[in-house]
C-alpha cells in the first residue's frame, strides 16, 4: 500500500472482516447503557451510587488482577491474554480472558486502571459495534460506553481535565464515525469524557473539514495533544494541536469544552504522539510525498516557540501502515519505542512473525534493540501500550531551560 493510500485509511485498517468473523461466538447481550465512574484525585476510581449496566460483551462481569501491572513496561493484550512485556527479559502473563476483539488499550497512572476498546461482530447498523471497558482498581470490569451504527471507540486516555487541576483524573475517548457531515465536510467524530453521571460529549470548536482523531498525553496529566483528521489532505492528513486550557485564556473552557488549542504540527504519520513526561512529547513528522524527510521531533513546553529537537531523521523507522499498525510509545522519561522499517517489511512479507521493539533516546537519537517483540493484529486483533508512573508535576510558573538542545522548525 502506498503512503498516499494509508493516509486515507489510517487506523481504520484495523477493522478487519476476519476479526469480526472470529468473534461471532462471543457473548452479545444487553442494550446501550453506561456506567457512572468518578475518579479520585489520586487517579483511582471512586464509588458512586449509580445503577450499573447489565453484563454486555466478551469482558462483562469478569474480574481482573488489579494491582498486578508493573510500571515502566509494555502492556500487550493479544485478544485472549494480557502480558507485561519488559524491555529486557521475558513477558509475564497477567490475565487470561475470553476471546475479545481488543482494538486499543490504555493504562492509567501507575497502571492501576486500564481502558479497553473492544470491537464487536456487528452485522447490522443497529447492532453494537464497539464497547469501552474500564478495568477498575478494585478488580472489577465496568462498561463505560457502547456504540451502534458502525461507530468505533478510539483513543481512550486517562487525563486530568485542564480546567480542574485539583480535580479527579477522568477517562476520555473518541466516538469514531465513518459518516461525513454535509454542513462541516468532516467525519462526525465526538470526543467524550466520563463525568460524574456517565459519558458526556466534549465540544471542540474546529474549522471546516477538521475533526478530532486521536488524543495523547502523559497519564493523569493536565496537558495533552489532539490530532485532527482533515477531509482534505492539504498540506497533510493530520494536524497535531496542543491543548492549553490550563492557562485559562479561554474563559469558557470547562470539563466539556476545549477552547485553547494551538501549536500546530502537520504530519501524515498515524502512529501517534508519545509523551515521555508531562512537559515533553515526541511527534513523527513527515509528508507522504517526501518520505525521506521523515523525522521524530521532541517538543518541550515553553521551548516550543523555538520549534523542536530532531531526535531521528531518515527512512529507518516504519510509518505504521494499516496492515501492520503499531503505536509510537514512551519508554520512560528519555526514550520512545519504535519499529524499524526493515523489520516490519519482513513481517509484512511473511518472512517472520515478529519484529523487535527499539528504543530511541530522545536527546541523543541512539537506537537500542529490546527483547520485546511486536506482532501484528491477529485473529482477535490485539494492541500495545506503555505503563507510566503517576506524576504530580504542576503547570510551570517559570520558563524552562532550552539551551541543552538544538531546536529547529517545525
Amino acid at each position: 500500500m502506498s503512503a498516499g493510500s494509508r493516509s486515507a485509511v489510517g487506523r481504520r485498517g484495523l477493522v478487519l472482516t476476519a476479526a469480526l468473523l472470529a468473534l461471532t461466538g462471543s457473548c452479545i447481550s444487553g442494550g446501550e447503557t453506561t456506567a457512572d465512574r468518578g475518579v479520585s484525585p489520586s487517579g483511582t476510581a471512586t464509588r458512586t451510587e449509580v445503577t450499573m449496566p447489565e453484563p454486555f460483551g466478551p469482558l462483562a462481569g469478569l474480574t481482573w488482577p488489579a494491582g498486578s501491572v508493573p510500571e515502566n513496561v509494555l502492556l500487550h493484550d493479544d485478544g485472549r491474554r494480557l502480558w507485561a512485556v519488559p524491555m529486557e527479559g521475558h513477558p509475564e502473563l497477567l490475565w487470561e480472558h475470553p476471546p475479545a476483539g481488543v482494538y486499543q488499550i490504555e493504562a492509567g497512572p501507575g497502571g492501576r486502571q486500564l481502558a479497553y476498546s473492544v470491537m464487536l461482530p456487528a452485522k447490522r447498523a443497529k447492532d453494537p459495534s464497539y464497547v469501552l471497558y474500564l478495568l477498575d482498581d478494585d478488580g472489577s470490569v465496568k462498561i463505560v460506553d457502547v456504540v451502534h451504527d458502525w461507530l468505533s471507540i478510539e483513543s481512550p486516555i486517562f487525563l486530568r481535565p485542564p480546567t480542574e487541576l485539583d480535580g479527579p483524573v477522568r477517562l476520555y475517548w473518541i466516538r469514531g464515525s465513518q459518516e461525513v457531515s454535509p454542513q462541516m465536510g468532516r467525519l462526525e467524530n465526538q470526543v467524550m469524557v466520563l463525568g460524574d453521571q456517565g459519558p458526556m460529549p466534549v465540544q471542540v470548536p474546529l474549522r471546516y473539514e477538521e475533526v478530532p482523531f486521536d488524543i495523547h498525553g502523559y497519564p493523569g496529566s493536565w496537558m495533552f495533544t489532539l490530532a485532527l483528521f482533515r477531509t482534505s489532505d492539504v498540506p497533510t492528513r493530520l494536524e497535531i494541536l496542543l491543548d492549553l486550557d490550563f492557562g485559562q485564556a479561554a474563559t469558557d473552557a470547562s470539563l466539556t469544552l476545549w477552547g485553547d488549542l494551538g501549536g500546530a504540527v502537520n504530519t501524515d504519520i498515524f502512529t501517534g504522539v508519545a509523551w515521555v513526561s508531562p512537559l515533553e512529547w515526541v511527534v513523527p513528522v513527515a509528508h507522504e510525498f517526501f518520505p525521506e524527510d521523515f523525522s521524530l521531533r521532541l517538543f518541550r513546553f515553553g521551548c516550543d516557540y523555538l520549534g523542536s529537537h530532531v531526535v531521528h531523521q531518515g527512512t529507518g523507522i516504519d510509518w505504521g501502515y494499516p496492515e501492520t499498525p503499531w503505536p509510537l510509545l514512551p519508554a520512560g522519561p528519555d526514550r520512545v519505542l519504535v519499529l524499524r522499517t526493515a523489520d516490519v517489511r519482513k513481517v509484512a512479507s511473511g518472512k517472520t512473525d515478529t519484529a523487535p521493539w527499539w528504543t530511541v533516546d530522545v536527546y541523543t537519537g541512539r537506537m537500542t534493540r529490546t527483547d520485546a517483540l511486536w506482532s501484528p493484529p491477529g485473529r482477535y486483533l490485539g494492541w500495545w501500550t506503555f505503563v507510566q508512573p503517576e506524576s504530580d508535576v504542576p503547570p510551570p510558573t517559570t520558563s524552562p531551560d532550552c539551551s541543552d538542545l538544538t531546536w529547529t522548525y517545525p
